[in-house]
């Protein structure tokens, strides 16, 4: 069986100083959705076959000359894909020299950061929001999966009844091998990144008068998919209005609907790591009440400042900012 590791996980892995496993915090730490989901690599070079379960076989009851009868569970097959993000890193080469030494190097660092940043803000949009269609270069992300209360996973979306377009959604995922998991293309290993660094390099020229600047460079890429091999591991709270979640009653409908989402998902699933993922609307609705409820049930002052809501049921929950509160309805 093919192993996923998180990317600090892997990380952890890797012995000594080396340029890719130092990017990893950057892009892990700072993305809550990164850090706990895990990743694969694929079993195809280009591509990731998916053998999803459609029906389980059949039993009999079994007598004395009776026998049984043969039966098998029915299997599909599905590509999924993958992405290749990259960014360029330019630091003007005459303001490093103004540095000198480690200033030089801590400024290009900091810039570096930036653009992990932005990458893992970028994928942790597309996780939820990428659509494939005639994109080779792209995955379907969540919402395109789970874009129906109708069809195969239509069961996994629960109806938070907002009717416009300023719905949100919360998503209880559970990952791991077999369930849900990021990928990467086997060709590329290192969970797919790569950290080049390109020197000096002259861009073109600037300003009217035709001048140019000189650039210390480095590339970042990353290629990385999504795989969804048990939709039964997915839960997707949809159509929760942003106005309704700023009304008094809205998080005890979160709690609701956060409950039923657990629901949904098979038992062996929740043994594993499981989170629900959701934006800072969402959340200060859910944390909101967690306070309303102390002040109901009589608790202290001090009850009531403690710690903000990062766990449900013993589930972690996630802030996603990429999260959006403008969803069309999902019917």
């Amino acid at each position: 069986m093919n192993e996923a590791l998180t990317l600090m996980d892997w990380a952890k892995t890797r012995a000594g100083e080396d340029r890719v496993r130092s990017i990893v915090p950057f892009l892990a730490q700072s993305n809550q959705l990164l850090m706990d989901m895990p990743h694969m690599e694929s079993n195809c070079i280009g591509k990731h076959i998916v053998t999803g379960q459609t029906s389980l076989p059949s039993i009999g009851i079994e007598g004395i000359n009776r026998g049984l009868h043969s039966s098998k569970g029915s299997f599909a097959q599905f590509e999924e894909k993958f992405t290749d993000y990259g960014s360029l890193s330019d630091v003007d080469e005459f303001f490093l020299k103004k540095l000198a030494g480690a200033g030089a190097d801590e400024a290009r660092a900091r810039y570096g950061q930036l653009h992990l940043e932005a990458m893992g803000q970028q994928v942790e949009k597309d996780v939820f929001y990428s659509t494939r269609g005639d994109d080779i270069e792209k995955y379907d992300g969540l919402a395109t999966r789970f874009n129906s209360k109708a069809g195969r996973a239509g069961g996994q979306v629960i109806d938070g009844g907002g009717t416009a377009a300023d719905n949100t959604s919360i998503w209880f995922i559970c990952w791991g091998v077999n369930r849900v998991t990021g990928i990467y293309d086997r060709a590329q290993g290192q969970m797919g990144l790569q950290r080049t660094e390109l020197g000096r390099n002259q861009r073109s020229t600037i300003g009217p008068d035709n001048r140019i600047i000189y650039y210390a460079s480095e590339k970042f890429q990353w290629n990385i998919g999504l795989a969804v091999e048990d939709y039964r591991c997915i839960v997707r709270i949809a159509n929760l209005s942003k106005a309704t979640l700023k009304g008094d009653n809205a998080a005890t409908t979160l709690r609701k609907f956060m409950i039923q989402a657990t629901k949904k998902v098979p038992m062996a699933a929740k043994m594993g790591k499981c989170g629900f993922y959701m934006n800072r609307t969402a959340e200060e609705a859910l944390d909101l009440e967690r306070f309303a409820a102390i002040q109901r049930s009589g608790g202290t002052q001090a009850d009531q400042d403690s710690r903000p809501t990062d766990s449900y049921r013993g589930f972690p929950v996630r802030i996603c900012d990429s999260i959006t509160n403008n969803e069309g309805r999902v019917v």
